[in-house]
């Protein structure tokens, strides 16, 4: 089940294709399962990607509802470079009340300009990043030239690691943290470790005109940076972020450790 931000007094439930099989439908929202009333995703870039943005010379813009925050040191090189975006919606599922996945909507701009041996030159704006706690894959929509156009729910970057709490309120004192009331819960995940995917390496060469230097360069980025979300619901049921496969494992490991000791002491 997808949780949107509501537009109006009546919100919607989009149904997500990824936790029913059946198409997506529309349906009033029943009051005990909240709603996602905001928060932002923020996109960090690491010292390797900022290399490359400096190798090739690429302008970084905001799009969208995005807001870029690009930092230069005293020679002109990229020091800092991040994206925020707001949260807009999670995939939740309505038995268990575990969040799966979380979206937002902005992003930023990348534009490269035409350099011997580096780039032929392009743009390329990655919008609308979702976090899959699942799958660790960061998707979201790419508009590229060099005839890449616009893809949508594209997988952009496999994750090392995925840290996530569920916060009650008024606990930690989140309730008014955006300046509305009633926040009952807040989702705070960091994923650290990305590193593109074929398709995300394809996008990025393609879109940006990356000719043999850029090539190494990206191929050479041993991490791309973190994404952070924190979202804020309200909700009178307890949610929960779906734990990692590495959790399950563990689980796992757990009760087969309870079990031998049981059939020892028998």
């Amino acid at each position: 089940m997808n949780l949107s931000m509501p537009a109006h007094v009546g919100a919607v439930v989009a149904l997500s294709s990824a936790l029913m099989a059946s198409a997506a439908t529309a349906q009033a929202l029943p009051s005990y399962l909240g709603l996602v009333y905001g928060g932002t995703s923020t996109l960090d870039l690491s010292v390797d990607a900022n290399v490359a943005l400096d190798t090739m010379r690429i302008a970084v813009g905001s799009w969208g509802s995005g807001t870029v925050q690009a930092t230069k040191d005293t020679d002109g090189y990229y020091s800092q470079v991040s994206m925020s975006a707001p949260a807009v919606s999670v995939d939740m599922d309505v038995n268990t009340m575990a969040i799966y996945a979380t979206h937002a909507a902005g992003g930023m701009t990348l534009t490269a300009p035409a350099i011997k041996s580096i780039s032929s030159g392009g743009t390329l704006t990655i919008t609308d990043l979702s976090l899959n706690f699942g799958t660790k894959v960061i998707s979201g929509t790419v508009i590229g030239a060099n005839g890449v156009g616009t893809l949508t729910n594209t997988a952009l970057w496999t994750v090392d690691t995925i840290s996530s709490s569920i916060y009650g309120c008024p606990g930690i004192g989140m309730c008014d943290a955006v300046g509305q009331p009633n926040y009952e819960h807040m989702l705070s995940a960091t994923a650290t470790g990305l590193h593109l995917t074929d398709q995300g390496r394809t996008v990025f060469v393609q879109s940006l005109g990356m000719q043999s230097l850029a090539r190494l360069t990206l191929d050479g980025m041993s991490d791309f940076g973190s994404l952070s979300t924190q979202t804020y619901l309200w909700a009178t049921d307890n949610v929960h972020p779906v734990p990692e496969p590495s959790t399950w494992v563990l689980m796992g490991l757990g009760l087969v450790g309870l079990l031998g000791a049981a059939r020892r002491r028998a």
